[in-house]
């Protein structure tokens, strides 16, 4: 139903802007290892902090295996401004 994170090519890339703005403005239709998945993961920009989101997606980067660079909140509160 939704895309693994462990082994995720965005989840690892040391580049982790597709990664803030995945959990900033949610996505529907992501596409992993070949599979298109079509559950929507919801945006969380309106209810997380900058704070919130930047430890949520490093403990994301950095379970299961994954290796995933640190990411700060400024790099949240960037990722979020780029939006608007």
């Amino acid at each position: 139903m939704f895309p693994p994170l462990k082994g995720s090519g965005v989840v690892n890339k040391d580049d982790a802007a597709k990664h803030i703005d995945i959990v900033l403005f949610g996505i529907q239709g992501g596409r992993a290892g070949g599979v298109v998945y079509t559950a929507a993961m919801p945006p969380f920009a309106g209810t997380l902090s900058d704070a919130d989101i930047a430890d949520i997606i490093d403990y994301e980067r950095n379970s299961w295996g994954n290796h995933g660079k640190p990411v700060t909140a400024a790099q949240v509160a960037a990722g979020r401004s780029r939006s608007q």
